[in-house]
């Protein structure tokens, strides 16, 4: 699948720095769809992501909580006037 897309886009494999999942059975599928594998390294960004993440937790706690208001059915529509996009819950992960 993921030489399909990029195939679209023409493009290969080898152009490929780095992928952004959050899910370990999504992880565990892409590497071993591309004949990698995930070692502590995976483990070790996660981590860094994490630890510099925790600085924006305020700001990012509050982004969410704007987001779950903009999910009710008139804030939503009052939103709908001025984008396409509409707000996400943000997703827990382990």
């Amino acid at each position: 699948m993921i030489d399909a897309v990029l195939s679209v886009y023409n493009k290969d494999r080898s152009m490929i720095l780095f992928m952004v999942v959050d899910n370990c059975a999504t992880n565990q599928a892409i590497a071993t769809r591309m004949g990698l594998s995930l070692d502590a390294q995976v483990i070790a960004s996660t981590l860094a992501v994490s630890r510099y993440l925790e600085d924006f937790k305020t700001l990012i706690d509050q982004v969410q909580t704007l987001c779950v208001q903009l999910r009710y059915d008139n804030n939503a529509a009052e939103l709908a006037r001025f984008t396409k996009y509409k707000p996400l819950k943000s997703n827990a992960t382990r």
